[in-house]
């Protein structure tokens, strides 16, 4: 789905705010208090380019027909969700803004436990005006939603597979330690995955890597 991302939402952050007590004069004055309002059930909508194959539409259709399923006891989710009550159809995604080489991070945030809140069907409404059908939004539901906080790259790493059998067994200690030196030279290309990514520090800059498992 992210080779046909075109453009993607993201959301001021504002902080609440509390009146002070009245002075002598009976004056108060507004002040700001956090923002945690603004990180929790955050809406977020994703534009796809569209294919001849509608992927996109039927990625979004089956995991709405999963959710669904599992909510009505229809299909369970594995052990381990049920056991720790996780919600196995949820995903983070990643937004990494890049500096014109395409590689150097100048802004980098998360959105967690997102899952679509819609299946846009309306893109197939019948016109007789031929209609090119480019493009597709859809609505996503973000319960919490993070901003360049360091630990964004850890799990990244971790989810991308920067870490793998050869590295040690603590993942994340193994991507702390690549992500404070300099980029290694002995990375064996055969245990990412295929179109995989991963964050490096290179001459004190974050970096966003992509790699293929045939690589040489």
């Amino acid at each position: 789905m992210m080779y046909n991302l075109t453009e993607m939402s993201i959301n001021d952050v504002e902080s609440s705010t509390k009146m002070s007590a009245a002075n002598r004069q009976g004056l108060n004055i507004e002040y700001p208090t956090d923002y945690d309002k603004s990180l929790i059930g955050v809406p977020i909508s994703l534009t796809f380019n569209q294919d001849r194959n509608d992927t996109t539409l039927k990625m979004i259709d089956v995991w709405s027909k999963y959710m669904h399923k599992v909510s009505k006891g229809i299909i369970f989710p594995r052990p381990k969700h049920s056991i720790s009550n996780t919600f196995e159809s949820s995903c983070s995604i990643y937004q990494f803004i890049t500096e014109e080489d395409g590689e150097t991070i100048k802004f980098y945030c998360r959105w967690v436990g997102c899952y679509p809140n819609e299946e846009p069907f309306s893109i197939k409404q019948h016109k007789r005006k031929r209609s090119t059908e480019d493009q597709l939004t859809v609505s996503f539901y973000a319960p919490f939603f993070d901003v360049m906080d360091p630990s964004i790259f850890l799990e990244f790493n971790n989810i991308s597979k920067f870490s793998n059998a050869n590295f040690d067994q603590d993942s994340n200690k193994t991507i702390k330690r690549y992500i404070n030196s300099d980029v290694s030279k002995d990375y064996n290309l055969d245990d990412y995955f295929k179109e995989s990514a991963a964050i490096v520090k290179e001459n004190n800059k974050f970096k966003l890597i992509f790699y293929n498992s045939d690589d040489t």
